[in-house]
């Protein structure tokens, strides 16, 4: 026997139980397909809001510096991707062009100090007359039979200066910036070969600026 109509059961409108419906739907779809920011983030990214930054990639602004350790600022990116020849006239010259002006260096003179070294045996020696609060920089290379060219820079007292920590045959001296004298003093230059041997050249720069005039006898 059917109730009677009093009897039954209330039923909902069918489009909330067509809203019901949608909402189970979604609700199941969302479940079984992860969310990108419910995983692990790649690419070391912080933000939960850009997950798909990805893997970071070597930047291309410092391709060609990865071959030399020396590189680290200004005074050192003039020669990061210097390259030498072997022919140690042609090496400091290069050197020289690319350091030098970039950094507001002018040559010390137009002297180019040169000869040969050998491992074992002493250092060829020049001297050069720095004032008070002059800055200098050397460049030196050899010729490819020199693995190893040293350059130490020496006080009239024999005290290190300055000095090459590179392990090649185009030392500069000093690698990161100029040396600048605290007073009138004569400096020594001390080239050596610790492996092989055969000819180099070196030249000396400087930051210009006038040069005080010795004090003359009173009036």
């Amino acid at each position: 026997m059917r109730p009677r109509p009093e009897e039954r059961e209330p039923r909902a409108p069918r489009w909330a139980r067509a809203l019901l419906a949608g909402l189970l739907w979604l609700g199941a779809s969302c479940s079984e397909a992860p969310r990108p920011w419910d995983g692990p983030l790649d690419g070391g990214v912080d933000d939960p809001s850009r997950p798909f930054l990805g893997t970071p990639t070597p930047s291309t602004a410092t391709r060609g510096f990865e071959t030399s350790s020396r590189v680290n600022g200004l005074w050192v990116s003039c020669y990061a991707g210097f390259q030498p020849s072997g022919d140690p006239v042609s090496d400091v010259t290069r050197l020289g062009m690319l350091c030098g002006p970039s950094n507001g260096m002018v040559p010390f003179d137009e002297e180019l100090r040169r000869g040969r070294v050998e491992a074992g045996k002493g250092p060829k020696s020049y001297q050069f007359p720095a004032a008070r609060g002059e800055c200098f920089r050397l460049f030196a290379a050899a010729e490819l039979g020199v693995g190893d060219l040293d350059v130490v820079m020496r006080s009239s007292r024999g005290t290190t200066v300055a000095r090459d920590h590179s392990d090649d045959a185009w030392p500069i001296v000093a690698p990161d910036g100029p040396v600048c004298s605290p007073g009138e003093d004569v400096f020594t230059i001390d080239v050596s070969s610790e492996q092989g041997s055969g000819a180099f050249a070196a030249q000396l720069y400087k930051l210009p600026g006038p040069r005080p005039r010795a004090a003359g006898p009173p009036d």
